[in-house]
């Protein structure tokens, strides 16, 4: 694995367990990987850095947030 990927995994990690502590909700796994497989295939995901084009956000993180949405309501 290389840096960069357990530098991902790392910032991930710490972000949900901080929105945890705030009172964030996660996700199921079942919903995580719908949404993923969602923007997978979405022409807005810049694959290089797993990044939503129209809002910005991380979708390998924003999709564990259960309140969360996609910008264009495709999940």
């Amino acid at each position: 694995m290389s840096f960069l990927n357990r530098l991902k995994e790392r910032v991930e990690q710490a972000a949900l367990t901080t929105a945890e502590k705030v009172g964030i909700t996660v996700a199921e796994e079942t919903v995580v990987q719908e949404r993923i497989n969602i923007c997978n295939n979405c022409e807005h995901l810049f694959q290089h850095t797993r990044t939503c084009k129209l809002c910005g956000c991380f979708v390998d993180l924003k999709t564990k947030i259960k309140t969360s949405s996609c910008p264009i309501n495709k999940w």
